[in-house]
């Protein structure tokens, strides 16, 4: 995955991360940004690494990391969870619930996740 896919999967108050405020290393798969409150959609992507700021939003595949820049701390991610970072030099996170829905727009279909 290149860094334009990546910034697909990225989102800052609803729209993609400009490409120069994150770096991606493809090889190694790890996602770097100082921003804060991103939504980081990697579902089904597996092995990365994520290095941000504070109350972001995940969902990524397995064995996935993050690693917080505003305090220490390395958190696993679980597949198939959703987790929101708590906020600045909070430690933790917490697991969100969901709802998910399938829209159709321009006869193309998305799949629509909401928190609860």
């Amino acid at each position: 995955m290149n860094k334009l896919e990546v910034q697909k999967r990225v989102l800052q108050n609803g729209k993609p991360l400009d490409l120069e405020k994150f770096e991606w290393d493809e090889e190694a798969k790890v996602f770097s940004s100082a921003k804060n409150y991103l939504v980081i959609d990697f579902g089904n992507i597996n092995d990365c690494t994520f290095a941000t700021g504070h109350s972001c939003t995940f969902e990524t595949g397995s064995d996935c990391v993050v690693v917080r820049r505003d305090i220490y701390q390395v958190i696993e991610l679980k597949e198939g969870k959703r987790i929101k970072l708590n906020g600045y030099r909070i430690n933790g996170f917490n697991v969100l619930k969901t709802k998910e829905e399938i829209i159709t727009v321009n006869g193309v279909k998305y799949k629509k996740i909401e928190d609860e």
